[in-house]
């Protein structure tokens, strides 16, 4: 059998299906919700509708067909069905059941708009998606946005003229329509705007030595690739003459002009009236005002029947005062998207962070971001986008409020706003006096696991010279420095080392560490130290300090940690060295490939008894196939203790420590220990560090390790005097 797909008409509704919205009995028993009204069809009934064209009636017809009994007479429920973040709208969505074979019902989720000039709006407040991010109406959203945010939203910092970046584009003020690079007076002041984009490779137009003074003096607009076109236009339509653009403001082959202007970059987006995002954009050359399309859904569950699909169909609905009004409705959820191209960029998340407002162009709609609201230009508003793929500390309005009911160590010196990956904000309150001191127990605090989950969300991003992994997150670091008051070293905080080296490689990521301690301090290659986050390339994980906390006791203490920028400033440089000297437990282990969970690419962690190996090739089975070996040369069978994920992929090139260090020389460094739930909670777990040792006699890390529970004399065993000293890591 072969299918050809076709897109379906909406507009083809059955007399049955007209009825449910016009029928006063009907119409109120659907919005009374409970109980839910019982739409009652016949089977064959079901099927002339169908075939007339009615989306309703083919969309119930398949679902029944392929998950409800054989049976003459169907009988649906059918109510008013609002998401959380609703409660008192009337009408946001509806759920349909029918009956499945067997026992249970299936179930279908319609979403419901009403164009904002339609009688029914007044009862649906959703509307369907705007699909022209250029128009007019687009445009007036913006301004009425923007207006609100300036004017009434006391969450929101009140706008004051700030100092001009040293640079910005002027766009207004010539007769030819062309703009021009305008150089900042001392002291200037004034209101622009800024953009945040994606390169996409070379950029076909940058300010370089060469062309400073010609673009001083006016720069082609058509010669600009169409992202910077599009963000000048949208300049234009807002009123406003300046705006900022990185790859225009900022000397490209001038490092000292980078390196100072980059020193400024929480500064220019933080004052920055407005920074508009073009998400949808992989590079500068495709623009972010084009025609988006409205999505498509099939009439068939998982196509099994046709290839056929629909973008929304519509219902009469009449309102309370008797006027006629139209709804929409789609089985898909028109929400927001969340892998916009923006967010695989490592420089783009400070930007969108650090921003006060920000206006976005994604794929599907144009959102509205500030400390006080969250606006769409249509479309459902998907609040499960809200959940951690950005840490919220606090939200205000209607806006979800998640780690409500954690307990606050301390007063919270940082808040997060934000929904989806794309939009972000982080603003900042009064830093605190002193650090707080030490905990005995590894709980965190609100801002600590605020920035656990940034870095976790800022490795799983991509740039394109690994060497920028702290200047590109510089802007975020600093905000959060001035909120702890402490001391920035290598991605971690002073106050708190213990659980910054709590993290591991997130599993089914090929991570590599391209910088390694062998290659020597200050190394024009090296980027940080093996027990940084940032020494790899790829996704790390802090789940045991998010998803454990406050269970886990500290064992271990650092007590010194040097670390030294290439130019002044730790937060926003490449590094030139870094250590750290920890006191606690090491006890000897053997490691091999747990070929049970290879998916997961975990390895088993072994015990060794007086520093014998259990398999002295065991490190090179991560990397290919076993040295063959006399029956003799086998050791005796050793003690599984735990798990580990290693730092490098095992699936990833070979290490590059094989070579050049003694395979036995494998340490586990407890940092914390916890209890397991089972056997009444006296069993006992240790989670710490993997090292290697260096013929010199310091130590780098090459994993993270999880103990099996064991009893409390076994577990006891970790921590004997002959394992404890004080180590240096590098």
């Amino acid at each position: 059998m072969s299918w050809r797909a076709q897109e379906l008409p909406g507009n083809r509704a059955c007399h049955f299906c007209k009825d449910l919205f016009t029928n006063p009995i009907s119409q109120s028993a659907i919005l009374r919700s409970t109980p839910p009204f019982e739409y009652s069809r016949s089977h064959e009934s079901l099927q002339d509708t169908s075939d007339d064209g009615c989306i309703l009636c083919m969309i119930l017809l398949d679902r029944h067909e392929q998950f409800g009994p054989v049976s003459p007479e169907i009988i649906f429920t059918i109510q008013k069905f609002n998401e959380q973040q609703n409660p008192n709208s009337t009408l946001c969505s509806l759920l349909i059941k029918g009956p499945r074979r067997g026992s249970g019902m299936w179930h279908v989720s319609l979403h419901v708009y009403a164009h904002e000039d339609d009688p029914a709006a007044k009862i649906v407040p959703f509307r369907p998606p705007e699909t022209n991010l250029s128009s007019d109406k687009c445009i007036r959203l913006a301004k009425k946005w923007l207006e609100e945010c300036t004017e009434d939203h006391g969450q929101c910092p009140k706008y004051l003229e700030p100092l001009l970046p040293t640079r910005v584009l002027k766009v207004t003020g010539t007769d030819d329509g062309n703009v021009k690079l305008h150089t900042s007076a001392p002291e200037e002041h004034g209101t622009y705007l800024a953009l945040s984009y994606c390169w996409g490779g070379p950029q076909p137009c940058r300010t370089l030595l060469s062309n400073v003074a010609a673009y001083s003096t006016a720069i082609s607009v058509e010669e600009l690739p169409q992202t910077i076109q599009d963000a000048i236009l949208v300049t234009r339509q807002l009123g406003f003459s300046y705006l900022w653009i990185d790859s225009l403001c900022i000397l490209q082959d001038d490092e000292s002009d980078k390196e100072r202007e980059i020193l400024h970059m929480r500064e220019i987006y933080e004052n920055a009236l407005l920074t508009m995002s073009a998400a949808s954009a992989e590079s500068c050359t495709e623009g972010f005002l084009h025609q988006r399309q409205e999505g498509s859904h099939p009439i068939s569950a998982m196509c099994r029947r046709s290839l056929d699909y629909y973008r929304s169909f519509e219902l009469p609905y009449k309102c309370s005062d008797g006027a006629m009004g139209v709804v929409r409705l789609t089985e898909g959820l028109e929400g927001i998207k969340t892998d916009e191209p923006i967010s695989s960029r490592a420089w783009t998340l400070q930007e969108t962070m650090l921003s006060t407002r920000v206006l976005q162009y994604g794929g599907s709609h144009m959102v509205w971001r500030c400390s006080s609201a969250f606006n769409t230009s249509g479309g459902t508003l998907n609040w499960s986008y809200s959940r951690p793929n950005i840490p919220v500390l606090d939200m205000s309005g209607d806006l979800p409020i998640n780690h409500l009911n954690e307990p606050e160590l301390e007063p919270p010196p940082v808040t997060f706003f934000g929904i989806g990956k794309d939009t972000y904000q982080v603003a900042s309150v009064p830093p605190l006096d002193h650090p707080p001191p030490p905990r005995r127990f590894a709980s965190v605090s609100k801002i600590e696991k605020a920035w656990l989950e940034v870095v976790e969300m800022y490795s799983q991003r991509s740039m394109s010279d690994q060497l920028d992994k702290f200047p590109a997150m510089a802007g975020i670091a600093e905000r959060f420095q001035q909120a702890f008051n402490d001391q920035y070293n290598a991605g971690l905080w002073g106050n708190d080392m213990l659980i910054g080296l709590a993290w591991s490689r997130k599993l089914y990521s090929k991570s590599v560490r391209p910088y390694i301690p062998s290659y020597g301090d200050g190394h024009e290659t090296w980027r940080a130290p093996s027990w940084s986050w940032a020494s790899l390339d790829g996704p790390v994980s802090y789940s045991l300090i998010l998803y454990v906390g406050a269970m886990l006791h500290r064992r271990a203490t650092v007590y010194d940690v040097q670390v030294q920028p290439r130019l002044d400033n730790t937060l926003l440089d490449r590094l030139f060295l870094a250590h750290l000297w920890i006191e606690g437990w090491m006890r000897p282990v053997d490691i091999e490939p747990a070929t049970r969970w290879r998916e997961m690419e975990h390895a088993d962690v072994y015990i060794l008894e007086n520093h014998k190996p259990r398999s002295k090739y065991s490190l090179w089975r991560l990397n290919g196939p076993e040295p063959e070996v006399d029956d003799d040369e086998h050791p005796e069978p050793a003690i599984r203790c735990g798990t580990a994920i290693l730092d490098e992929s095992i699936k990833s090139m070979p290490y590059k420590w094989t070579h050049a260090h003694d395979l036995d020389e494998i340490y586990a460094f407890p940092l914390f220990s916890s209890q397991s739930l089972a056997a009444g909670g006296h069993r006992l777990r240790t989670h710490g560090l993997l090292l290697i040792k260096w013929p010199i006699g310091n130590y780098e890390r090459i994993g993270w390790f999880n103990s099996f529970a064991s009893s409390p004399a076994d577990f006891n065993k970790w921590f004997e005097d002959e394992n404890q000293g004080k180590y240096e890591l590098l």
